[in-house]
């Protein structure tokens, strides 16, 4: 496993939770607290092989990071797993038409993510 994981999330527990499956599989993890700044820190990067990004953040959610994420040329195609405390069909029908390739409910069981990251970062 090469590629590395973005996780765009406000809640710093469910960050380190996933940053601590992410380790567990020898990959590195970068964190945001929200989209702006997770934009910022994929901006430019072609290392990164799979983000995990919440919908509900200050600044920027999730959709809006999505939107945003897709005109970037270096990915456009990265895959997105969504986070969320909610399953509100609107919502997950909007993140599909910007290509997610799944969403988690939270909390993200330990089992799920590694699936995920062995899939998208092998």
């Amino acid at each position: 496993m090469s590629k590395k994981v973005m996780i765009v999330d406000d809640s710093k527990t469910a960050r380190r939770e996933i940053v601590r499956l992410v380790h567990n599989l020898g990959l590195m993890a970068f964190e945001a607290e929200n989209g702006r700044y997770g934009l910022e820190l994929v901006r430019n990067r072609t290392d990164i092989g799979l983000i995990f990004c919440d919908i509900n953040m200050p600044e920027m959610n999730g959709l809006e990071f999505l939107e945003a994420l897709r005109k970037e040329a270096n990915h456009k195609d990265t895959p997105v797993i969504m986070l969320t405390s909610e399953a509100a069909e609107d919502v997950l029908n909007k993140a599909k038409e910007f290509g997610i390739k799944g969403w988690i409910l939270k909390p993200a069981q330990p089992n799920s993510v590694k699936s995920l990251l062995e899939k998208f970062c092998a």
